[in-house]
């Protein structure tokens, strides 16, 4: 068994050495490293360059991650593959693991947890993904919930079967449709591994993925974020139904779709824009998953709040109806309950019926739940 680390890099110089280093330490003999260069013109080719036959250089114009995965994968000879980011790090164990478990399994794929750190490589304290990683057969759960229905890594948590990627690959490569972050190749291989077949999951931190701000989907817009990454998830949902057409599996992409937070976010902005006058003051309850953007032109303020900052859920109805009527007199004009944070209205009865029995209901949907507290 062989396996290779496919590293795609473009204009990270300054952490690609960290990159080929992790790379080349893997415990596992049978390792060889790929490093695709993607049009880079800061020196990572010099860096390449400098590691002479411990590597195997790709050199080519800029495409797009996509197309990086796609020549990476045509130069490497393992049975199990790895595409690290350049910025990333591996521990030196995580190829050794990633073979024992695909060959032992049967898996099309394994998945670990990588720690978080700072530009310097110094750990944040977190971790990703924040979900329990998904382990086994995950095929019905796809089926149903369609793209990101399962708790899953960034690029360098995972390690893919040759024969799947030989099945799925090369990828389409659709950067140039939307520019830079309308395309995830991780994403895609995510999503339809499980129909594939069962996904090996190991617990623990077995490579770093650095926070540094110096991509470029980090430097757009919220509203041009939000508009690729739509694109984004819409071209997954076709992309993973297609496979399971081909593979004779009953899926609905327009079930996935509503299902999806993208999706739902951008409905309930238009309930809400349609709903709240303009400069109106919202009290939003969302468990801090939704975020002030769903309201743009209201006065987003948080429930419950100290000092302007989310305070976190009520202890009990009463304390809920208290802290309402405050805020209410110092000027909310409405509550809305956003679906991440719809569990309230259960919880805390008390307060669902002080509501409901002095004020409008102006939404009520699966997404959003919303009173009017001017009366």
């Amino acid at each position: 068994m062989r396996a290779t680390i496919v590293i795609d890099n473009c204009n990270y110089a300054r952490f690609l050495p960290e990159a080929i280093e992790s790379a080349l330490a893997q415990t596992f003999a049978g390792t060889e490293v790929v490093v695709v260069d993607d049009g880079s013109t800061d020196g990572s080719r010099e860096v390449i360059g400098s590691y002479g036959d411990r590597i195997r250089p790709v050199l080519k114009d800029n495409g797009g991650q996509t197309s990086a995965f796609n020549a990476g994968l045509a130069a490497a000879g393992g049975e199990v593959v790895c595409f690290l980011d350049s910025d990333d790090l591996l521990a030196p164990e995580a190829m050794e693991r990633a073979v024992v478990a695909i060959e032992s399994r049967g898996a099309v794929k394994c998945h670990w947890l990588l720690r978080t750190v700072d530009v310097d490589g110094r750990p944040t304290g977190d971790r990703l993904p924040h979900g329990e990683l998904g382990d086994g057969e995950l095929r019905d759960g796809v089926l149903a919930g369609g793209p990101e229905s399962y708790p899953t890594p960034p690029t360098s948590g995972n390690a893919w079967s040759r024969e799947f990627l030989d099945e799925v690959m090369p990828l389409p490569e659709i950067e140039g449709r939307h520019g830079v972050g309308s395309a995830s190749a991780d994403a895609y291989l995510s999503d339809v591994a499980p129909v594939f077949g069962p996904v090996a999951r190991i617990d623990e931190e077995l490579g770093s993925y650095r926070l540094h701000g110096g991509n470029d989907y980090s430097s757009l817009g919220f509203e041009e974020k939000l508009r690729r990454d739509l694109w984004c998830y819409d071209d997954r949902c076709e992309r993973l139904a297609d496979w399971c057409a081909r593979l004779g599996l009953a899926a609905d992409p327009e079930v996935w779709r509503g299902q999806s937070w993208l999706h739902s976010f951008v409905t309930a902005r238009e309930e809400l824009s349609a709903t709240l006058p303009e400069s109106s003051a919202l009290l939003l309850v969302d468990g801090q998953g939704v975020g002030k953007e769903v309201a743009p032109g209201r006065r987003i303020l948080p429930f419950l709040e100290r000092d302007g900052q989310y305070w976190g859920a009520p202890e009990d109805g009463r304390t809920a109806v208290r802290e309402l009527e405050r805020m209410r007199t110092e000027g909310a004009d409405f509550i809305a309950f956003a679906w991440p944070a719809m569990w309230w209205l259960d919880c805390y009865p008390e307060l669902e019926r002080h509501l409901a029995d002095r004020f409008p209901r102006v939404l009520d949907n699966e997404r959003l739940v919303a009173f009017d507290l001017r009366g």
